[in-house]
């Protein structure tokens, strides 16, 4: 299989196009930060700033923040910002042990260095989804079921990436990851209040490089990285549970551990406390805020819209020491249908990689096939006595799980459901889900091919390959919207169905994501089309006569050559 020499060479010219042009677009970005007001940024700056000035400072007491902040003057908003100068810091602790070098700087460097640490965050991200799907076609190609697809995706990525030494620059997948990150307008947003969000991408999507590369410590590392951060993407650790990966599980915990331990030697131990009061605090007056777009959210609006309540606009917090209003009206129902919605899907995941015998789906059709033998009057024993091969047995080797499949799959919809989980989203946080609508996207790449025993899907391009495609291209167009300026700041300009529908808009993509990669995710937890033809059969001997001559026939032929080979081929 070999590609002729002159579309590589247009498809890579073209990939070079588009990544300069996505580098372009975020050197202005870059540029247009330093004329905005971080205020996320400040929010960092402040308590890391409070800490170097006097090291006992209560970093969760806003109104502390504020006498201290007016007295230094370490912050200042100009006056044609309207909001606040800084808002509370809700995270943990480590955030700020990371922040403690820009934390001695004056604002203005601080903030010119955390611009350029946070676009190198996101090129980076970028660079890593690349690589794992690189990676992951090039495993495929080369597995004992290898797609068509896959095997001409392998040797278009080969010849178009550029060689780095004794690396070779993914062209193609950056150019594709890199125009999602960051022409995105969660991208933009996140850029324009100094968020911390694609230091989150780049180690979550460290996390999944790493997993398929098999260095699951650091793939742990990476993911307990991402909850120091912003403590809500330890979620993630719950992909390594369903997935039995026990090294990356038990790192990950291990890390935790000791992230959470280190700032004991900077902070009073109190913190902690002080860390989830304020968030049990502060909970009512932002789940409730109108430009709240997560599931949750999504029921508190209609339950405004519908009488239940008023949805508030942007919260106005003048101390720590606020008391909680109680529960939002449809926040405890959105929680329950989240909840529900991520024990479903980590459930899926689990029994998706159980070994085709253990699968709960196929258990209906072994007990069909276990009555059909009784029926007929043949024991298994009697047939394992005569030399007969049982064809069920034989089939579940050949469709067991596999692991290919289900690492990129379950990555994905561990990643949907921690953001639908997630109680509280404002639009820049959804620059974390856009990986799993990339991943939704490039699993007709990764997939099994249909040729091996046991399948009926097409070796090549299917209908279903398109879904996925087209599914995502959908779930990417809501995600990465720009909505009007009033919704995503929650000015109470756009009122009424209309504000409704824009503000879930988001939250549908992700459920859009979720359907698909469900759908996806069930077709490999039902029994093969083979095993219930099997199980129609209703001689014994005839079933033993099958299993014999599928014995009988010859192995498969090898996989075609690597594609690196073929390249060279071409090239000569």
């Amino acid at each position: 299989m070999q590609l002729p020499r002159r579309p590589w060479v247009l498809a890579q010219a073209a990939g070079l196009g588009v990544i300069v042009a996505a580098l372009w677009h975020d050197l202005l970005a870059a540029l247009q930060q330093t004329v905005t007001w971080p205020a996320d940024f400040a929010s960092y700056y402040v308590p890391a700033r409070a800490v170097l000035t006097a090291p006992r400072t209560n970093i969760y007491d806003y109104a502390l923040l504020l006498r201290l902040n007016d007295l230094h003057h370490w912050v200042s908003a100009p006056v044609s910002y309207t909001g606040s100068a800084f808002y509370p810091y809700i995270y943990p602790p480590f955030a700020l042990i990371i922040l403690r070098p820009l934390a001695g700087l004056d604002f203005g460097p601080a903030n010119s260095i955390w611009i350029a640490l946070m676009h190198a965050f996101a090129l980076g991200a970028a660079l890593l989804l690349a690589d794992a799907f690189v990676r992951a076609v090039r495993q495929r190609a080369m597995s004992k079921a290898p797609s068509s697809l896959a095997q001409r995706a392998d040797l278009l990525l080969t010849a178009t990436a550029l060689p780095i030494g004794r690396w070779r620059f993914p062209v193609l997948p950056f150019a594709a990851t890199s125009v999602v990150l960051l022409f995105a307008w969660p991208a933009a947003d996140t850029y324009y209040f100094g968020q911390i969000n694609f230091a989150v991408v780049f180690f979550v999507a460290l996390a999944l490089d790493a997993h398929l590369a098999r260095r699951p410590v650091l793939a742990g590392f990476a993911i307990a990285i991402a909850g120091a951060l912003k403590l809500t993407p330890l979620f993630l650790l719950a992909y390594f549970a369903v997935r039995r990966s026990w090294k990356a599980l038990i790192a990950g915990a291990a890390f935790t551990a000791l992230l959470a331990a280190l700032p004991l030697l900077f902070f009073p131990s109190h913190d902690y406390r002080m860390f989830f009061t304020e968030l049990q605090t502060l909970d009512p007056s932002l789940t409730g805020a109108a430009h709240n777009e997560s599931l949750v959210g999504v029921f508190i609006h209609v339950t405004a819209l519908f009488g239940g309540g008023v949805a508030t606009s942007v919260p106005t917090i003048t101390s720590s020491t606020t008391t909680a209003g109680g529960v939002v009206p449809g926040e405890d129902l959105g929680e329950v249908v989240a909840v529900l919605l991520a024990l479903v899907t980590l459930a899926g995941v689990f029994l998706a990689g159980l070994p085709r015998p253990l699968n709960v789906m196929s258990v209906v059709g072994r007990l069909r096939r276990t009555a059909g033998k009784k029926d007929n009057g043949v024991s298994a024993g009697s047939r394992r006595k005569s030399g007969e091969r049982p064809s069920d047995a034989a089939h579940d080797t050949d469709t067991s799980p596999d692991p290919l499949e289900l690492d990129w799959l379950g990555f994905a919809l561990v990643l949907v459901i921690y953001m639908l989980a997630t109680p509280l989203v404002w639009s820049h946080y959804y620059v974390v889900a856009l990986p799993a609508a990339l991943l939704l996207a490039g699993f007709p790449f990764v997939r099994r091919g249909g040729a091996e025993a046991g399948t009926t899907a097409r070796d090549g391009w299917n209908r279903g390959d398109a879904l996925a495609v087209y599914f995502a291209l959908a779930a990417l167009a809501l995600l990465m919207e720009q909505l009007p300026y009033a919704v995503d700041r929650g000015d109470p300009g756009v009122t009424g169905l209309l504000r409704l529908l824009l503000v879930s808009s988001r939250a549908a993509g992700m459920l859009l994501i979720w359907g698909a990669l469900g759908a996806l995710l069930l077709r490999r937890l039902r029994p093969p089309a083979g095993s219930m033809r099997n199980a129609s059969a209703t001689g014994a001997e005839g079933r033993g006569e099958a299993a014999d001559k599928a014995a009988d026939k010859p192995a498969d032929k090898p996989a075609d050559k690597p594609a690196s080979a073929a390249i060279g081929e071409t090239a000569d």
